[in-house]
């Protein structure tokens, strides 16, 4: 039973794997986020395959499962800080210490 729930969803994964990777490219930037997005987002659907209850088409279902995915990644994704290193000398500031220390430089020569 299960490997025959296997076989079906790999085989509607492969028919259907197109519209993961529109959705894919539209949430990346680079193959390997798209890799790792297309990986996450067939992990859902295979956690979710057991739920599914055919009411709609496997290409509607996946791709609702797969756009919630990426959104969801895309917030948590959006939430981080982000920084830039700048090298300046034989130190190296992320951009966030280089703000704090040029509000810090402002500060000293207001004073």
């Amino acid at each position: 039973m299960k490997e025959n729930l296997e076989q079906d969803f790999i085989k509607l994964l492969d028919e259907h794997q197109n519209i993961i990777h529109k959705i894919c490219r539209i949430y990346t930037d680079n193959l390997e986020e798209h890799n790792d997005l297309f990986q996450e987002i067939s992990i859902q659907l295979w956690q979710a395959y057991k739920t599914f209850k055919g009411n709609s088409k496997f290409s509607t279902w996946a791709y609702r499962v797969g756009l919630n995915t990426a959104i969801s990644l895309y917030r948590r994704s959006s939430k981080k800080v982000k920084t830039t290193s700048i090298d300046i000398g034989n130190y190296q500031f992320k951009y966030t210490e280089l703000a704090t220390f040029y509000t810090g430089l402002l500060w000293c020569v207001y004073l």
